[in-house]
């Protein structure tokens, strides 16, 4: 159990670090140029609602096969 808890703990708090790091650096310093966590959220539900997501990723992920 201690071996589980360690194995989702560490990569868990590992992204919330970052995921805080990120929120706080564009609140800091004021970027107009990179978005919160939470308008990058925001946008993934849009696009889903919307229903060209998954249209978006797989374009996105043939051309980075493509070369």
């Amino acid at each position: 159990m201690k071996d589980r808890l360690q194995s989702i703990g560490l990569p868990l708090l590992v992204a919330i670090v970052f995921v805080t790091g990120w929120h706080f650096a564009v609140k800091v310093t004021g970027s107009d140029i990179f978005p919160t966590p939470l308008m990058v959220v925001a946008g993934l539900v849009e696009l889903a609602q919307k229903g060209v997501l998954v249209k978006y990723i797989v374009a996105s992920l043939f051309r980075v096969t493509a070369g």
